[in-house]
């Protein structure tokens, strides 16, 4: 399920991401993920920050255009 639009997608149509110093990482296999789906990360929420932090219970750094970069451009 997707945290910010709560809507159900299978796991490979989701983009997971895992909380690590405060930043999300992109890619990381272990540890404790959300999950985002494409249209979420394209578009942009206006309380999608509040949301990744509550679901991470932690304070995420990571701006929106970072997110977009690290999965569609391939940068983490």
């Amino acid at each position: 399920m997707c945290i910010l639009c709560k809507n159900r997608f299978k796991q490979k149509e989701l983009y997971r991401f895992v909380v690590q110093d405060n930043a999300l990482c992109f890619g990381v296999k272990s540890g404790r993920g959300v999950y985002l789906c494409g249209i979420c990360i394209e578009n942009t929420h206006k309380k999608w920050h509040k949301a990744l932090s509550k679901a991470c219970k932690s304070t995420i750094k990571t701006s929106q255009q970072d997110l977009k970069e690290m999965v569609f451009n391939g940068k983490n």
